[in-house]
């Protein structure tokens, strides 16, 4: 078999209309689509009957290798999210496009009488136009002061040890 050149080619079904995706009737369970104008890879779904009940993108599983950048549509993460600034577009009900920042401070970090412990935020927001909102396991009602762009001081209003972490929360007010 020598001289023979063989060339294997592998075609997908495909569109390069931006925005088209495949629908349930135009793929089997297995199939494969590709946007070419959208670079959007599609497969088949199927119920426990081996029916084709859906399609999906493909791909979001090398979602946790992407640095930087823009991801766009819903994501649902399985696991922790580590951000220091979350943003949407508005159609979310979960951040409506504002910068929000969150965090935990160690029951250890808070020293004084009252015990305080001070926030600093990696990076800053724009204005200290944002509300705060801090949770914290131990029965006393906690306060903040001292409030900067930069980040602000959780007073636990009270002399005593804190034996549980607190959770804290700021939302930049306005519009995105």
């Amino acid at each position: 078999m020598t001289g023979i050149t063989r060339q294997n080619i592998f075609k997908l079904k495909r569109s390069n209309v931006s925005g088209k995706v495949p629908t349930p009737s135009q793929l089997l369970v297995g199939e494969m689509a590709v946007n070419t104008q959208d670079g959007y890879l599609y497969t088949a779904i199927s119920d426990l009957t081996g029916t084709t009940v859906g399609v999906r993108q493909i791909g979001w599983d090398r979602l946790s290798t992407i640095s930087g950048g823009t991801i766009n549509g819903n994501v649902i993460i399985n696991g922790t999210l580590s951000a220091t600034t979350i943003q949407g577009n508005g159609n979310g009900i979960t951040n409506v496009g504002l910068r929000t920042k969150s965090g935990v401070v160690s029951s250890s970090t808070f020293s004084g009488v009252p015990r305080k412990a001070t926030v600093t935020f990696t990076t800053n927001f724009p204005t200290n136009n944002y509300s705060i909102s801090i949770l914290g396991g131990d029965n006393r009602t906690f306060t903040y002061e001292s409030k900067t762009v930069s980040g602000f001081t959780i007073n636990a209003n009270s002399a005593a040890p804190l034996t549980n972490d607190v959770l804290w929360m700021s939302i930049q007010h306005g519009e995105y």
